[in-house]
Formats: C-alpha cells, sequence, structure tokens
C-alpha cells in the first residue's frame, strides 16, 4: 500500500509602485500593479501546519522576486495619463532613435523570430519521421515485438511530432516570407507618417498586444 502524499498551496498577493515620467509633457504618474505568486510543499500529514507554514513561505519568496522583476520592467502602464505619450524608460528603450525606427526595429526582431521557428521547425520534422521510420524497419525486423503494441506508442508519437513540425515549418515560413515581402511597403508607409501618426501606430501597437512587450502590429498596417 502507496503512502499517501498531500501537496498544500498557498496562494500571496500584493502591490508593485512603478514611478512614471511621461518623456512628453513631463507629468509624474504611479503605476499600480497587483502581483501574485502561488508556494507549494508536500507532506504526508492531512492538514500538517509545518507544509502549510512552508507553503506559505514559498509563495512569499516567489512573490518578493516578481515584485523585483516587475520594478525592473519599463514596460508596464507606460501610457501618460494626461497627454498619452509614453514614459521616459519606455522611450529610451524602444524609441531611442524615433517612432520610425523603433518600430520597424520591432518588427524585424519579429521577422527573426519568425525564421528561427521556421528553421527548427524544418529540422525537426524530418528528425522526427526518420526516428519513425527507424521504429517501423525495427519493429518489422524484430519477430518478439511484431506483435507488442507496446512498440506502436513508439512509432505514432514520433509520427505525429514529425506531422505536427511539417505543419508548425509550412505556416511558420508562410508568415515569414509575407512579413519580408511586406517589410519593404512598411518601411515606405512609416517614413511618409507624421510623428503624431507614428505615436498613434505605436500606441496601437502596445496597447493590441496587451502585455507590455511592443510586439509588432505593423503585419495589419494597411
Amino acid at each position: 500500500m502507496g503512502i499517501k502524499v498531500y501537496t498544500y498551496r498557498i496562494t500571496e498577493s500584493g502591490t508593485v509602485s512603478l514611478d512614471r515620467t511621461c518623456a512628453n509633457c513631463g507629468y509624474n504618474w504611479t503605476a499600480k500593479l497587483i502581483v501574485s505568486a502561488e508556494g507549494e510543499a508536500d507532506s504526508t500529514l492531512q492538514g500538517d501546519p509545518d507544509a502549510i507554514r512552508k507553503a506559505k513561505e514559498n509563495a512569499l519568496i516567489k512573490l518578493e522576486s516578481q515584485k523585483l522583476r516587475k520594478k525592473l520592467d519599463v514596460n508596464e502602464q507606460v501610457m501618460c495619463p494626461v497627454c498619452n505619450h509614453f514614459d521616459i524608460k519606455a522611450m529610451a528603450k524602444h524609441f531611442s532613435k524615433g517612432y520610425a525606427d523603433g518600430l520597424i526595429s520591432k518588427f524585424r526582431k519579429e521577422e527573426w523570430i519568425d525564421f528561427a521557428v521556421s528553421l527548427g521547425a524544418s529540422f525537426l520534422a524530418p528528425v522526427a519521421l526518420g526516428v519513425a521510420i527507424l521504429l517501423v524497419l525495427y519493429v518489422i525486423n524484430t519477430a518478439e515485438k511484431a506483435d507488442d503494441w507496446f512498440w506502436l506508442g513508439w512509432v505514432i508519437v514520433p509520427g505525429g511530432i514529425s506531422l505536427g513540425m511539417g505543419y508548425l515549418a509550412l505556416n511558420r515560413w508562410k508568415i515569414f516570407i509575407h512579413a519580408v515581402k511586406a517589410r519593404r511597403k512598411i518601411e515606405h508607409i512609416l517614413s511618409d507618417s507624421s510623428e503624431d501618426e507614428l505615436l498613434r501606430l505605436a500606441i496601437k501597437c502596445y496597447q493590441d498586444n496587451a502585455c507590455g512587450t511592443f510586439l509588432s502590429c505593423l503585419r495589419d498596417v494597411p
């Protein structure tokens, strides 16, 4: 008879205050972020107070780490509530050479990510297919294993991975090729846009991603 193990999970929450200063009008405001972290501990006793305490301590340690990470993050709540421009630190990180250069830089980084994912998937697809083929040959040529259904799973798994990687590679290559074709048009649009238009586009990219990463939304530029 096995020993039953109880897992205790405790979630702790806290608030992080971030000082922001508008790069345009100089307005100062404080961004308030709510962060949370979960801690856990195992015990063989039900209702074990030591395990509950350890889970709470673990959650608090993780919470402090989360708070520190947020304090160093220059992407959270950076829109000025007065004039709707960006905070100084966000400007320095993402738009040090202006909105146009910052936006196209983000777009190019996305291109490289698409390229890397496409290349990786293109490599893994034939590797997984090769593994599946080798396993099939092994099962066929090994009489005592031929009727063993256990080996069927070892064939199906790499075969499925191969199909999945192949589909992912094809899809990402399409996205990458589309981005490469669109970049010249986007660069032309950005060069012809006014500062106000570029600011609105930068704000749209920031808000559309909703996670403060400034990922490019330029794929949808008409």
